[in-house]
């Protein structure tokens, strides 16, 4: 299936290895364990970070604990989760919840092979591939990168650091999507709402013929001149990372707004814009984040560029697993108001805020699946609000059309 399984990062050594002493009167039944899955393969995010913290805290199964971690690697491009590889978790009875992070294609019909036989068993997923409706009918709750408010909170926050005008940059490609022209027809509306003016502007798509280098070459030399026309009072996005990078650069040379990147990081163009280390860049986000705002304030940006203080696939990661635990030994449904709880406690003093998740074909909410954002924080600064605002009612439903 193009996946090769990397480790299981259990003391015991193995799944069976939790299962030898199956045959042992209990004097009490044992806590039900969580196994956390996670997928690395080029263009995803490491997740396995947040399993490692949750294990800190809840402790690993080989040690009396209740985490088990899975680690699977891809091993060509052909990314997807191996047939079978949740199922033979889930023949272990204590098992009582499965969290897969990414969740790449696959998971779905490995979610409905795993309830067949476990229907008692919880199944989590963040970061999925596949649509939320197909999750509905076998997941218990399923978390993703929320594009669609924050096209809301993003001018938002530009309107809060000064701005007087909002830059969406993009190509033909993604505006063509639902994804993103619902999010710039948000950001359209939002900047009508908050007395911004609202520019477009093109670069070239880095999937064509002259691929990211062409991009680089072509912001750089026009970004200057578009700070130049719209002023140091400007908010620029971009809905491509090969875009953000030149603008980012121009931005922080001559002046500017940058609220944060399409998928918000310090991984994503920011190790280029300001030379991070690569080592923190790579293994310890929370470094590569404290090393962004030491730069940030050495060359005059503080105040200027906003990022997430925590890797969202950590943090998503964690906080499933910590939901996870909660329900199993409360007996509690999941829903939003645990997620919430969970993610907050996953990123200490940063605030949450969640959406329903959309399904942009059938113009419709999908039970438990949600979006999730974070508060976006202000390099020299500090926490924006943008976790405490939501869009209003009225403007969400002209640009989904919400059923």
């Amino acid at each position: 299936m193009g996946v090769t399984m990397l480790a299981i990062m259990v003391v015991a050594g193995s799944v069976a290895a939790l299962g030898a002493c199956a045959g042992t009167p209990a004097a009490a039944p044992e806590p039900r364990l969580v196994a956390l899955v996670s997928i690395v393969a080029d263009g995803y995010e490491a997740t396995g970070p947040g399993a490692a913290r949750l294990a800190e805290v809840a402790g690993y199964a080989g040690r009396g604990g209740r985490v088990l971690r899975l680690e699977l690697e891809a091993a060509d491009d052909r990314i997807s989760l191996p047939e079978g590889a949740l199922e033979a978790l889930a023949a272990d009875s204590r098992i009582g919840a499965i969290v897969v992070a990414p969740a790449v294609p696959g998971t779905v019909a490995a979610f409905e092979a795993v309830r067949k036989a476990r229907p008692d068993i919880l199944l989590l997923a963040a970061l999925p591939d596949e649509d939320y409706r197909l999750y509905e009918p076998v997941a218990d709750l399923v978390v993703d990168l929320d594009y669609l408010e924050r096209g809301w909170a993003i001018p938002w926050t530009a309107k809060a650091l000064g701005a007087e005008t909002f830059v969406h940059v993009s190509f033909a490609r993604h505006r063509s999507t639902d994804r993103f022209r619902m999010q710039k027809d948000l950001m359209r509306l939002a900047c009508r709402e908050l007395g911004l003016e609202f520019v477009e502007l093109d670069a070239p798509d880095p999937a064509t013929e002259g691929g990211p280098q062409q991009v680089y070459s072509f912001v750089s030399a026009r970004a200057p001149l578009w700070i130049g026309k719209y002023g140091r009072r400007a908010a620029f996005y971009a809905t491509n990372d090969a875009v953000a990078e030149p603008l980012m650069e121009a931005i922080r040379t001559y002046g500017g707004l940058f609220v944060e990147t399409v998928e918000p990081s310090a991984r994503n163009a920011y190790p280029y814009v300001f030379t991070l280390d690569p080592a923190l860049v790579e293994g310890d986000y929370r470094g590569a984040f404290k090393d962004l705002e030491k730069k940030a304030a050495a060359n005059g940006s503080a105040g200027r560029f906003g990022v997430w203080a925590w890797s969202f696939g950590e943090a998503v990661f964690e906080a499933l697993g910590r939901a996870a635990v909660a329900a199993l030994d409360s007996g509690e449904a999941l829903g939003a108001d645990a997620l919430l709880r969970a993610l907050e406690a996953s990123t200490p003093g940063t605030a949450w805020a969640l959406s329903p998740g959309y399904d942009f074909d059938a113009r419709a909410t999908v039970p438990k699946s949600f979006a999730a954002r974070m508060d976006t924080w202000i390099l020299g600064k500090g926490p924006s609000g943008s976790a405490g605002t939501k869009p209003p009612e009225a403007l969400l439903a002209r640009v989904i059309g919400l059923k």
